[in-house]
């Protein structure tokens, strides 16, 4: 599929410099959804904090990791992690601000996740995604992901 970002945006790699824009972001794209817990701000810090913490360890794996958005404003991640501490790559997020939902930029940044890992000689990329998450399951069934149970 041939897709581009729209006229305007930057892609850049992620950098633990995003942590408040990303928890931010989380926030935003998480509301309302089958996988929110009524989380504040403070555990969303938290959260992407435990994310740089685990990439600290693999950083080349945050160098795949990719930020969208509009002059300095994030407006969608697809950040990558390993799974269970073997080099097998696992979406760890992907996220996008409400406005920018629905408008192909998630599917965007997963399609350029997974050439940055393919380029890096990855052959894997897993994901976890909880049952009933329509729209997550909509975004990764077109790129050839498939139901494993567990």
């Amino acid at each position: 599929t041939d897709l581009h970002a729209p006229v305007g945006m930057f892609a850049r790699a992620v950098t633990p410099g995003d942590v408040h824009d990303l928890a931010e972001l989380m926030l935003d794209a998480y509301r309302n959804t089958i996988d929110f817990e009524g989380e504040g701000f403070a555990e969303a810090v938290v959260e992407v904090e435990g994310y740089f913490s685990r990439a600290a360890k693999h950083p080349a794996i945050s160098q795949h990791s990719l930020v969208l958005g509009f002059r300095e404003s994030i407006v969608c991640a697809c950040l990558i992690e390993f799974w269970e501490r073997r080099n097998v790559p696992l979406v760890g997020y992907v996220m996008c601000r409400s406005p920018h939902k629905q408008k192909g930029l998630a599917t965007f940044a997963l399609h350029q996740t997974i050439g940055r890992l393919k380029s890096a000689g990855h052959s894997e990329l897993r994901a976890i995604i909880t049952e009933g998450n329509y729209p997550s399951e909509a975004l990764f069934a077109p790129a050839g992901y498939h139901r494993v149970d567990r």
